[in-house]
């Protein structure tokens, strides 16, 4: 009964979609450390108070610029022999205190069906993965309407909706007529054990385990002889002269 309400509460799509909880974080995925500056950079334009920028930064020394026009001359500084090694234990040390508490979520395959989170409301509503793409922890999805849209691994859930239902397996004519020929041919049926000619249980004795059984169907004077109550640990009880 628990886990029937279990699935039904994952399964439901009101309950779902107002669930605000996000997922939890993965761990920190870092760039390979460059071994001099500026040999891979990241840059990215943005507008403010009517001008165009450039934001470039190094990932070697993380350090940031800014500039709206062209540099006519570059200077060099010097490089020091440890910076590398230093740079790269930062870099560790951050990902050491970032992973903490945090696991891989598991992947996504495609034509799967999954929840979308919305980054604004916090609301989460259904799509289907399209396919991965070649960056770690992106996916494209399609939404009901038809949007495609490319999202974060940890903004996607599944929503148990891509279970298939287990067939259930028919019953052959072999298992329904199974004991036609028992009650066709009845001489079959006989059988030189009296407890199952008559369909009566057997009775177990009461005596030490290397006794035989005895049948309900037995004799009274069988079943005096052969019948000896005993206690459990095998020894003989008789019974007061008074009671015979």
């Amino acid at each position: 009964m628990t886990e029937d309400v279990t699935d039904r509460v994952k399964t439901c799509s009101i309950c779902e979609k107002y669930n605000k909880k996000s997922q939890q974080k993965e761990p920190l995925l870092q760039h390979e450390m460059p071994s001099r500056p500026f040999e891979k950079i990241a840059a990215d334009i943005f507008f403010l108070d009517g001008q165009n920028f450039l934001l470039v930064a190094d990932y070697y020394s993380k350090m940031p610029k800014v500039q709206n026009q062209i540099p006519h001359i570059i200077r060099h500084t010097h490089k020091s022999e440890h910076i590398q090694n230093q740079l790269l234990a930062r870099q560790n040390t951050q990902k050491t205190y970032f992973d903490q508490h945090r696991k891989e979520l598991l992947p996504l395959i495609d034509n799967q069906q999954v929840s979308v989170q919305d980054t604004t409301t916090g609301l989460w509503s259904p799509a289907t993965i399209i396919k991965s793409c070649g960056e770690p922890k992106s996916y494209v999805i399609q939404t009901p309407d038809g949007t495609t849209l490319r999202r974060n691994r940890r903004h996607l859930k599944d929503n148990g909706r891509s279970q298939h239902a287990v067939p259930v397996t028919q019953p052959t004519d072999d298992d329904d007529h199974g004991d036609d020929d028992t009650l066709d041919n009845p001489a079959d049926s006989t059988s030189d054990d009296p407890g199952k000619m008559h369909g009566r249980p057997p009775v177990l004795s009461t005596g030490p385990p290397n006794e035989s059984v005895t049948w309900a169907n037995a004799s009274p004077t069988t079943r005096s002889n052969s019948s000896t109550a005993s206690t459990r640990s095998g020894r003989a009880v008789k019974p007061p002269k008074r009671f015979e």
